[in-house]
């Protein structure tokens, strides 16, 4: 152990990485269901403490972290595809998850003005950069008040309605 911070970084790698593995994975295919995020989590941690604990050369966390990252996703992949793997563990044949009908509380349509918005973001931390990196108060400044009215326009913004919505989301 180098320090107290390699150990927090560390400790932090084992327990991140099954849950960023589970949230990649999970937000790509609608196949994977909750057998095969356990075996992920269960074998990407697993393998994260044999790869910390059991190497005496200790690679760098990041490569460690994508190595268990790599182990997690093929094991989630194998937990979902090998049908001998699901059998021998007692596992139905996963189907894809579904959206249900009528059940969402609030609208979940894309905002019109999304697109905007992230290029006024990515504009701002662009600004903001350049302000700081050279040390220009002019461009602080611009910044400032760009962001000022920045948040004005956000919070202005109106939410737009979706006429096809399913009566039934309305009644909660």
């Amino acid at each position: 152990m180098e320090s107290i911070f390699d150990l927090i970084q560390r400790a932090k790698t084992v327990c991140s990485l099954p849950i960023i593995t589970i949230f990649v994975i999970g937000s790509i295919t609608k196949l994977p269901n909750a057998f095969a995020a356990k075996a992920a989590l269960v074998v990407g941690s697993v393998g994260d403490a044999v790869w910390y604990f059991g190497i005496p050369e200790k690679p760098h966390y990041l490569h460690q972290y994508s190595g268990c990252f790599i182990l997690a996703c093929g094991v989630l992949f194998a937990a979902t595809h090998l049908q001998s793997l699901r059998r021998c563990c007692g596992q139905e044949e996963p189907q894809p998850y579904m959206d249900q009908k009528g059940l969402s509380k609030f609208s979940t349509n894309q905002w019109h003005v999304m697109n905007p918005m992230i290029a006024m973001v990515v504009a701002f931390v662009l600004l903001l950069t350049v302000a700081l990196q050279f040390g220009y108060i002019t461009l602080f400044l611009i910044f400032i008040s760009a962001w000022c009215i920045g948040l004005l326009l956000l919070i202005c913004t109106p939410v737009l309605e979706k006429e096809n919505e399913d009566s039934e989301s309305e009644e909660f």
